[in-house]
């Protein structure tokens, strides 16, 4: 066993941690020096909800969080308090503009279904109100391209504060309306949930409709047109909520696409939405590590090839999510725009199945 010292003892010990699941809680023990100082983290369907650090078996700090908000306690002894829902109400009222309030908190694939299926019964719906009168609160610049690209109609801002993190799903704020796109158990329920064929889109739409939302039913099923194609695909190999592609992963990809004539266009990750979507007008094909990004690129309906990897855990899970669950728990195939040609593929086993899908490519798009 590797004898660690000093920083390297800490940082070692802060990674190493015994994790108790009941229910929907999940408690996080990290224990130091044989036990003798613990941290414990208390989470409920994902939300941290109290924190508390132990000497020698006594308990001398912690904080708790409250409806209210938060309460920090010496020992036994409630020292100080922060009225969170009073912070987060001021700060909606700097940029408001007295109107009723989407925010947007979610990664771009969420962010991307909402707009895409969700956004106008939302509106019309469970808000019922006039679209003038609803403000998106973008909290990423890529909700904002999204927004601009899906439903221009709406007013946005971008807000990258981190703000919000507290807020129900729905919260009303001076007699205006504001909705939570989403709270934090939202997400921490799906990871909690013990259905072994859950999935992103049926999980969200679910949701939806129990609030009463629908799922947008009118042009879902855009034609794919076969114009200009080139022997190009555009290749994406990162991604921020997944692990992305090494190296050797890269390389081996670029050589197959050799291999059947294809050459590789790899993705800037910093380019911006549309004109990554604009740049699939000259490629045949996407080869993807699975993210956000690859829902959006639904919209171009070309043939699509996703690697799935696994996904780094949470701090109240024990492992990473393997690559074999995260394309159960993320697979494109319910997506009711689902791509042609769709293959999606664990990242161990990608190679050979990346042969029969160029294959399959040759024979559909170039014969």
């Amino acid at each position: 066993m590797k004898a660690y010292k000093g920083k390297e003892y800490f940082f070692h010990e802060m990674k190493a941690r015994k994790i108790y699941r009941n229910g929907d809680i999940a408690t996080v023990v990290r224990s130091f020096f044989g036990g003798v100082l613990k941290l414990t983290e208390l989470y409920r369907l994902g939300k941290l909800e109290k924190y508390s650090i132990t000497l020698l078996g006594v308990r001398f700090y912690s904080r708790v969080k409250r409806s209210s908000g938060l309460e920090y306690f010496f020992l036994r002894f409630n020292f100080k308090q922060v009225d969170t829902s009073k912070k987060n109400k001021d700060q909606l009222r700097e940029i408001s503009k007295n109107k009723n309030l989407i925010i947007l908190r979610s990664n771009s694939g969420e962010a991307y279904l909402v707009l895409k299926y969700f956004i106008d019964s939302i509106i019309r719906d469970y808000l019922r109100i006039p679209q003038q009168q609803v403000l998106i609160i973008c909290t990423k610049r890529y909700h904002a391209e999204l927004v601009k690209h899906l439903c221009p109609q709406y007013s946005f801002i971008v807000e990258e504060r981190k703000l919000f993190n507290d807020l129900p799903f729905y919260s009303e704020l001076d007699g205006k309306k504001v909705l939570n796109l989403f709270p934090i158990q939202y997400y921490g329920a799906f990871e909690f949930s013990q259905d072994p064929q859950k999935n992103y889109f049926f999980w969200m739409k679910n949701f939806f409709i129990q609030n009463g939302i629908f799922l947008k039913s009118s042009k879902l099923h855009k034609q794919y047109k076969k114009e200009n194609i080139q022997r190009k695909i555009l290749l994406i190999p990162e991604s921020v909520s997944s692990n992305s592609l090494n190296p050797q992963d890269i390389h081996d990809i670029v050589t197959i696409l050799g291999d059947f004539g294809f050459q590789a266009l790899i993705n800037n990750p910093n380019i911006p939405f549309r004109k990554l979507l604009s740049a699939t007008k000259e490629v045949a094909g996407i080869i993807a590590v699975r993210s956000g990004i690859v829902d959006f690129l639904i919209e171009a309906q070309l043939p699509t090839f996703v690697i799935y990897s696994s996904l780094p855990a949470k701090p109240y899970q024990v492992t990473d999510t393997e690559s074999t669950s995260a394309l159960l728990q993320y697979s494109l195939k319910y997506n009711p725009q689902c791509p042609p040609l769709l293959e999606e593929v664990v990242d161990q086993d990608f190679r050979i199945k990346l042969r029969q899908w160029l294959s399959n490519l040759d024979k559909d798009e170039f014969k």
